[in-house]
């Protein structure tokens, strides 16, 4: 999300904002809205952009997005979640457990996340870069 804020013409920036076009669903845990807004100080910082075009541009990202709230994904998926990222990190468990719960794909940029899952088994995972090469 941070790449796609700081250059919608980005390939992630694109990516995103084409999703629709490629029928592709992005779904996120409803809470990452305010984890992003603790770091719009920065991110205007780093992009040179007023807060009101950082908002407007999350807010085109958000449209993209369907918003999942925690409480809506069964226990379940929690406890799956947990096995797979104890070890890596439990920041990403709603990640996930959403995931598990659509029964999705969790594309990451995040490559110790990556890394971590395929390390126990987990499948339903890939990187950006890999969802690219297979565009």
């Amino acid at each position: 999300m941070f790449s796609a804020v700081l250059n919608l013409q980005s390939s992630i920036g694109q990516f995103i904002l084409s999703s629709n076009a490629n029928n592709i669903q992005f779904y996120a845990p409803a809470y990452l809205k305010s984890e992003i807004e603790k770091y719009i100080p920065k991110l205007v910082l780093i992009s040179k952009l007023e807060v009101p075009q950082i908002k407007r541009i999350l807010e085109l990202l958000y449209s993209k997005i369907n918003f999942i709230d925690d409480k809506d994904i069964p226990f379940q998926h929690y406890k799956t979640a947990v096995f797979y990222v104890k070890d890596v990190d439990m920041g990403d468990m709603p990640f996930v457990a959403l995931n598990e719960f659509t029964d999705g794909t969790l594309v990451t940029g995040d490559l110790e996340l990556y890394n971590g899952l395929i390390a126990k088994g987990y499948q339903k995972v890939t990187t950006f870069k890999q969802l690219q090469v297979k565009r």
